[in-house]
């Protein structure tokens, strides 16, 4: 509360005034201080950066700096091809990808590769890009033969080594070259022997059959190289156009085995 005391205004606003000045003095403190910080900073690293120069002088030749020159370029070189081509099989430009979708780098086409016809699997080991739901399809594809881990003695008794289809390993190849990112949820894996709610043997039991985590560019691939790879049969609920029965577009696969295939794309050789 303000005083009517002219004594005690004059000595409160004297008061104020020095406490101003102070404030003032503390603001106008902290930026010298903070500036002789900086030179201070700049100053240790000049003398810093001479010594070492300094030190580093008599080795300086004309040849040490054109080696250091080219062994650097090198290494920038190495690294950008090898960060460009990790996880790649040969021939891979390595698009960018998004929500299932291949997307290259923009203005530029995205190429697709054809699927090769070698039915070499070995090529398939160890790829990045490349994943298995089950350990027995994930060691069995890059060898060509599958353990069967479920079986029906004494026909198929649990541990024969069932052959995969060799155009399995050329259409993922195929799709691997061309920047597909790749979930196989079940080859051989623990699959039943039946069809369900048949007595048809599965293409899965006998190694022909690959189901795919959903994937637009799998179903895309397959359905366009199903020529080339052979492919029998293609059954996928979410991306319906891409459906093929006896290798042809087919539109007229039932409701519910389509309803069945709303997570995965069946593809069947």
């Amino acid at each position: 509360m303000d005083s009517d005391n002219p004594v005690e205004q004059e000595v409160g606003e004297t008061a104020r005034e020095g406490a101003s000045a102070v404030g003032v003095g503390a603001q106008k403190a902290q930026v010298i201080l903070g500036e002789a910080w900086n030179q201070l900073k700049q100053q240790v690293l000049k003398r810093a950066l001479q010594s070492l120069l300094a030190a580093a002088s008599p080795y300086l030749t004309v040849p040490v700096v054109i080696l250091t020159g080219v062994l650097l370029i090198i290494f920038i070189l190495v690294f950008a091809v090898g960060a460009g081509t990790a996880g790649e099989l040969t021939g891979v430009n390595n698009p960018r990808e998004s929500g299932g979708l291949v997307q290259c780098e923009p203005g530029e086409p995205c190429p697709i590769e054809p699927p090769p016809a070698t039915g070499e699997c070995a090529e398939l080991a160890n790829v990045p890009r490349l994943s298995y739901s089950y350990q027995n399809d994930r060691v069995g594809i890059p060898q060509g033969q599958i353990e069967r881990v479920v079986g029906d003695p004494p026909e198929d008794p649990v541990g024969e080594m069932v052959t995969v289809h060799p155009r399995i390993c050329d259409g993922l190849i195929g799709m691997v070259n061309s920047g597909i990112t790749i979930r196989v949820t079940a080859a051989l894996n623990r699959h039943d022997k039946y069809v369900a709610g048949s007595n048809r043997i599965s293409a899965h039991w006998v190694g022909a059959a690959v189901d795919f985590g959903n994937n637009v560019a799998i179903a895309r691939y397959m359905f366009e190289n199903r020529s080339a790879l052979g492919i029998d049969q293609i059954i996928t609920g979410v991306w319906r156009q891409y459906n093929v029965n006896n290798g042809q577009p087919y539109d007229g696969y039932s409701e519910a085995l389509l309803q069945s295939h709303m997570n995965h794309i069946h593809v069947g050789w």
